[in-house]
């Protein structure tokens, strides 16, 4: 290499170092003094565990050190936080989204209400894919699905648009369950409360809200697993089903497939479309640094959460990726998301 060759190369280096060393500036001048919003598409106590455990950590890793705090917005499954993220939010990196991983298949399926595009979010990162699961008191007859065929259980749900009723709705549709849905509980305590008095036999849940919630319900054997809603068995329930392997033909199998694909996006958290570049990046840095953390794994393992992360970029290629699905597969998952 000749002088002006090697001259221009460490010119390039330097120009290099300074523009990363400006944007590190430039993020730090953006988050200093802010506060960054977790916005939850559920109500406090089960489902935004994951978003509470973040909130504590992830400022440490964002240049500025911003303050971050969790807003819970209850409403239409999720829908309602997803519009709000969509339509309303700051567009500036101070927002992120925390909702119902069933968001792209309520957009696939035409649900009334859907005001986004699941592609158009900015994805951070998922802490975790996520097993959902139905639990019934093991006073029932119901221990194993096959049980539920000719013994009826009645189960407490949330709002009809939630994965907490589309799950037990597609068990009773497709696999032929006699599962009576009792919709109306504001969220997941609510419908375990209802579980202890007795008002409801059983509840759909997320696996790790189960085990951070009511450890005691494992231990004791005080309930039974007859199903988990996921593409493949959680490596803690390798004796319990998946709705997957229920299916009764082909037919039944894709379209079950098409619902549960949503347990690979998981607990996955996002930010509004046309959040600057930059903002995003940093975000993204500060995800997989968090992840990383021994103490962010240790208060993750302390609550009992499941944890499978995935970067950003990678949740982004999931998400365009299971945005196409076949017409034929389409038309019965809509005509199973649309009735009651």
């Amino acid at each position: 290499m000749n002088m002006l060759s090697r001259s221009c190369s460490a010119a390039l280096l330097v120009s290099l170092g300074w523009l990363s060393a400006s944007a590190d500036v430039l993020a730090q001048d953006f988050y200093q003094g802010k506060t960054i919003s977790i916005v939850v598409g559920a109500g406090a106590g089960g489902f935004d565990m994951h978003a509470r455990v973040m909130a504590k950590h992830i400022g440490r890793f964002i240049p500025g050190k911003p303050t971050v705090i969790v807003q819970n917005m209850p409403g239409a499954g999720g829908i309602q936080a997803a519009n709000y993220l969509y339509n309303v939010a700051a567009k500036d990196g101070t927002v992120i989204g925390n909702v119902t991983q069933n968001l792209q298949v309520e957009e696939a399926v035409g649900t009334p209400g859907v005001a986004y595009k699941s592609a158009d979010f900015q994805w951070i990162g998922r802490t975790t894919n996520s097993t959902v699961v139905t639990v019934i008191d093991a006073k029932s007859k119901v221990k194993v699905l096959d049980d539920a065929a000719n013994n009826e259980v009645i189960l407490g749900t949330t709002g009809v648009v939630s994965s907490v009723y589309l799950y037990p709705k597609l068990t009773k549709d497709v696999i032929g369950s006699k599962f009576k849905l009792v919709t109306g509980y504001k969220d997941t305590a609510s419908m375990l409360f209802a579980m202890e008095r007795g008002e409801v036999e059983g509840a759909t849940l997320s696996w790790d809200s189960l085990k951070g919630l009511r450890p005691d319900w494992l231990t004791n054997k005080t309930i039974s697993i007859p199903v988990q809603f996921a593409l493949t068995r959680n490596r803690e329930l390798a004796d319990v089903p998946t709705i997957v392997e229920m299916a009764k033909s082909p037919q039944d199998k894709a379209v079950l497939q098409l619902f549960m694909a949503s347990s690979e996006i998981g607990r996955a958290f996002f930010v509004p479309p046309r959040v600057p570049e930059a903002q995003v990046k940093t975000l993204r840095a500060a995800f997989d640094a968090m992840v990383k953390d021994p103490d962010y794994r240790a208060d993750v393992a302390q609550a009992k959460l499941d944890f499978e992360p995935m970067s950003g970029q990678a949740l982004q290629a999931l998400v365009r990726e299971q945005s196409a699905y076949p017409p034929e597969i389409i038309a019965r998952a809509k005509a199973l998301r649309g009735g009651n």
